[in-house]
């Protein structure tokens, strides 16, 4: 029995950290058992080597140093040449065969995803532009394809499954940063595309029916042409990265939330573009709101919303 303000004793389960790889999010940790492995030991090595592969790919090797009492180490590697860099896992890992190395005390990024450890490569030292390593818009920074696989998929590319930004499996997996005119959008026109205007979103639902495109097809329109860009506002950026709008174009690299929003850009673009030939009836001759898509009673008023066009940019109350 227990005595008077004698409390069990909590069982407490660390958080996982950086050591830890995508199956502490998948249920299976190293914190599920309070058990030892047979021989004693708590997979000390299993953890090394996962540790190993959250490790920057370009960052210099370090051999092990052995302990007092531990088991001959096996003959490290032959050292290399005179003047040649230091051996980084770059090669294992699947980083780009450029040779760059981090210099010691470098600045690093993590993997928004699986939360790896990257290089900074800005400037001169820049990855090619095929590999990058941050998105074009929001500026987090994703292991793939830099790596051609990410360890996280967990997202998307920073993007959830289903919610308010539909079910877009497409981006499912790596990798986490796309071309925005490679990218295949999944999901019914989102009403936040006319700024929650349901009669807008019928119709554009209706004309890409009649056309027979899919959202994927309508803003390849946009993203084909890599001279025409649309502005998107960055999700979420990394503190002290600017919030501000930033011009993309179908060659740009985009997380998932960052190219959602600017499908819903290229939407809108696509949908200003069309003339009264290609609106059903009921949308044609329409005069503008002095709001336009700006417009805060268009969401909640379905007479005005469709009595007045509001794909049109605003032009009174600024």
């Amino acid at each position: 029995p227990m005595g008077v303000g004698v409390f069990p004793r909590p069982r407490f389960r660390p958080q996982p950290s950086d050591d830890d790889d995508d199956r502490s999010h998948s249920g299976s940790s190293d914190y599920d058992s309070d058990e030892e492995d047979e021989d004693g030991s708590d997979a000390d090595s299993g953890r090394g080597a996962r540790s190993s592969r959250l490790m920057c790919p370009n960052c210099p090797v370090q051999q092990p140093q052995q302990q007092q009492g531990d088991a001959p180490a096996p003959a490290p590697p032959a050292a290399p040449p005179a003047g040649a860099p230091p051996a980084t896992r770059a090669a294992e890992q699947g980083a780009p065969p450029d040779g760059f190395v981090c210099a010691a005390g470098a600045a690093h990024n993590q993997c928004a995803e699986c939360f790896k450890m990257l290089p900074s490569r800005t400037g001169p030292s820049a990855p090619a532009e095929d590999r990058p390593l941050q998105c074009g818009v929001c500026k987090r920074s994703f292991c793939s394809p830099y790596l051609p696989q990410c360890s996280g998929n967990l997202m998307m590319g920073g993007m959830p499954v289903g919610g308010r930004f539909g079910n877009n499996s497409a981006f499912r997996g790596t990798p986490c940063l796309r071309r925005l005119k490679d990218v295949v959008f999944t999901t019914q026109v989102p009403v936040a595309v006319f700024n929650g205007n349901p009669f807008e979103t019928a119709v554009l639902t209706e004309v890409l029916t009649t056309k027979g495109l899919s959202l994927t097809d309508a803003c390849r329109t946009i993203f084909s042409d890599s001279s025409r860009t649309v502005s998107v506002k960055p999700h979420a950026p990394p503190v002290g990265a600017p919030d501000a709008a930033v011009d993309v174009s179908g060659d740009s690299f985009c997380c998932g939330f960052c190219a959602f929003r600017a499908m819903k850009e290229a939407l809108w673009v696509y949908r200003k573009g069309l003339t009264d030939a290609d609106l059903p009836d009921r949308a044609k001759g329409r005069d503008n709101c002095w709001y336009g898509r700006n417009c805060r009673t268009q969401s909640h008023n379905p007479n005005h919303a469709q009595r007045l066009n509001h794909v049109c940019d605003q032009t009174r109350g600024r």
